[in-house]
């Protein structure tokens, strides 16, 4: 896959979550790539995952990546798929009390999208992404 693919962001529902379809960071990016994407890459074991695809239409792509992790976990899997024009046009629409507030949510988005460009967190692979390490979620 060619580095000037477009880019994706694809956001799985009910992924590692609470020990039910549980998937392996190796084994997510695998599934990915045996789609034919490329530059995959992952947020810890959020469900997050960034890659590039020579498709363009998100429906599709979208598709593709349900039916395989479907049929991979057994369960249905719902995801979720952004270009990278239409997340940050997201981010840049998200209220600024999101960042402010400490709640378990915002704390989850700030890890891996901080609304601030130009700096870039070490502990997130996302291209353009800013924040500081947060501390953990308390249950």
């Amino acid at each position: 896959m060619p580095n000037t693919a477009p880019r994706f962001l694809a956001l799985l529902r009910g992924v590692n979550v609470g020990g039910r379809n549980v998937i392996g960071k190796d084994d997510l990016i695998r599934c990915f790539e045996d789609l034919g994407f490329g530059n995959v890459r992952t947020c810890i074991q959020s469900g997050n995952v960034l890659f590039r695809s020579g498709e363009t239409r998100a429906a599709a792509l979208t598709r593709a990546i349900e039916a395989r992790l479907s049929e991979r976990l057994s369960n249905p899997v719902r995801a979720v798929v952004f270009s990278r024009a239409r997340y940050r046009a997201a981010l840049a629409a998200a209220p600024d009390t999101w960042a402010a507030t400490k709640t378990a949510s915002t704390t989850r988005r700030s890890r891996c999208a901080a609304s601030r460009p130009g700096r870039r967190s070490r502990n997130c692979p996302f291209p353009g992404r800013t924040s500081k390490r947060s501390p953990p979620d308390r249950a």
